[in-house]
């Protein structure tokens, strides 16, 4: 995500390549979907994650998660140097001070009330990051820039470039089952101009072999449109071909929470034959993830924009998603056969 993330984190592993904790060929939990490959390409899971969760560095200090929702804890943490620099966190609540700035893309810079926090080392700091709908009176995502003053002395600076904050998770099941045709998503537009979708599922609980965690049966999806909603011109962020990233949210596996952990693999969107829309195959086996879809550097250009208006002033994005009405009572066995758009079997485990 960011040029600083390889940077040495003093004693602790944090800065190796998450990819390195995964051998090769794995499909983690999350999102598979139809690629252009022949059906015999099988990626199937062959162990677990496993902590530490890798650091995303910034300008002081670094998170293990590049986006952080509502209520949702954000763990700062610093290397040796930094702690030496500064003298690192106290674990009085009292002597750091927190300060969150919304970095408005399309607008002035919006701050918190700052607040306290009780760091559990000279190293590591976590609070919840607040619900800006209870302080403000209204939703805000976006950069966000995370300071923290401990004893007058500056100790971390999560750069606004860094860090995205995203609205609350919209549950897609019903999109993904067939009662609902379509569904409004809320989306964060970053600095970098990718759109992040926080979006979670709910379904028939499948065990994972030595993996215990919050998994469902994948089940089959097709989109036929994806459209930004009051943008001044038409956008569709789903085009075929595009890789986009996936993240674990809310994914709790073998007791440790991943959330914010990167899936290597990226996501291929597939043509969906006769449509104008892509095929999502095994979706999905988490119920909680964040997709990161690469933007246009337009998108972020003030006079350029087609959310310069709708994203202003660090509003969210509303993505509505519009897909094929379908039989609810294929879920458990037909949705997870059914062959996608080119022939390729819908099987948990396989792509």
């Amino acid at each position: 995500m960011n040029t600083h993330q390889k940077r040495a984190f003093g004693s602790i592993d944090r800065g190796a390549a998450i990819a390195a904790r995964w051998p090769a060929g794995t499909v983690l939990t999350g999102f598979a979907l139809l690629t252009f490959s022949s059906p015999s390409h099988a990626f199937k899971w062959s162990s677990c994650p496993v902590p530490p969760l890798p650091v995303h560095a910034s300008v002081i200090g670094g998170t293990t998660t590049p986006f952080i929702q509502p209520d949702r804890n954000l763990l700062i943490i610093l290397n040796d140097t930094e702690v030496a620099g500064s003298g690192g966190f106290s674990t009085i609540a009292t002597d750091n001070r927190i300060s969150i700035t919304f970095k408005s893309i399309f607008g002035t810079p919006i701050s918190l009330i700052d607040r306290m926090a009780t760091a559990s080392s000279v190293n590591a700091l976590s609070f919840p990051f607040p619900d800006t709908q209870e302080e403000t009176g209204r939703l805000l995502s976006g950069p966000v820039e995370v300071k923290v003053v401990t004893n007058g002395h500056t100790t971390a600076l999560i750069a606004a470039t860094d860090l995205v904050a995203l609205p609350p998770t919209t549950d897609a099941t019903d999109l993904m089952l067939g009662p609902d045709s379509d569904l409004t998503v809320t989306a964060a537009l970053a600095a970098d101009a990718s759109m992040w979708v926080p979006i979670s599922f709910q379904g028939d609980p499948m065990a994972m072999p030595m993996c215990e965690g919050n998994f469902i049966y994948p089940v089959h999806l097709q989109i036929h449109a994806a459209v930004v909603l009051g943008a001044s011109r038409a956008i569709d962020p789903l085009k075929p071909g595009q890789p986009i990233s996936g993240y674990l949210a809310d994914m709790t596996i073998n007791g440790t929470d991943f959330y914010g952990m990167l899936v290597p693999q990226p996501i291929e969107l597939v043509h969906t034959d006769g449509t104008q829309g892509v095929s999502i195959c095994r979706l999905n086996d988490a119920t909680n993830l964040v997709l990161r879809i690469p933007g246009n550097a337009s998108w972020t250009n003030p006079q350029a924009s087609p959310f310069a208006s709708v994203a202003s002033n660090s509003s969210p994005l509303r993505v509505r998603l519009t897909a094929p009405a379908a039989d609810p009572s294929q879920r458990n066995s037909n949705a997870q056969s059914s062959p996608d758009s080119f022939g390729n079997p819908c099987i948990p485990g396989q792509r």
